[in-house]
């Protein structure tokens, strides 16, 4: 049986971390990381006034972290879902501003599957 290495596990899609908010209402987050959490959705979401988009990407990575989320990339969706950036769990992250933006990838889902699903 082949085991996954730490190279491996490094390029891996592991979580996900979703950001709420603006300047106004402060930034709130909702995070995954798929069966490492059970399906789990770790945070509330609901922007905290004062909590700038720093402090809830970190706040998110910690929560990951403490659920087992010990390496691969999480990718972190700006407010707005236009934008994206891929990080290493295991290192440490930097400022929001500073992070490496691209265009979001987009989620198709049918409505075959949301009937489905709603069933």
């Amino acid at each position: 049986m082949a085991t996954k290495t730490k190279t491996n596990a490094a390029k891996t899609i592991v979580g996900e971390i979703c950001l709420y908010g603006n300047r106004e209402t402060g930034a709130g987050w909702l995070a995954s990381a798929g069966p490492i959490t059970a399906g789990k959705i770790l945070g509330d979401g609901d922007p905290v006034r004062d909590r700038g988009f720093t402090e809830a990407v970190w706040q998110a990575a910690d929560a990951l972290r403490a659920a087992g989320v010990t390496a691969g990339i999480v990718r972190i969706f700006a407010a707005g879902g236009q934008r994206m950036a891929e990080v290493q769990i295991e290192k440490s992250i930097g400022y929001f501003g500073d992070l490496k933006w691209s265009p979001a990838i987009v989620y198709a889902i049918s409505a075959d599957a949301i009937a489905a699903a709603a069933e």
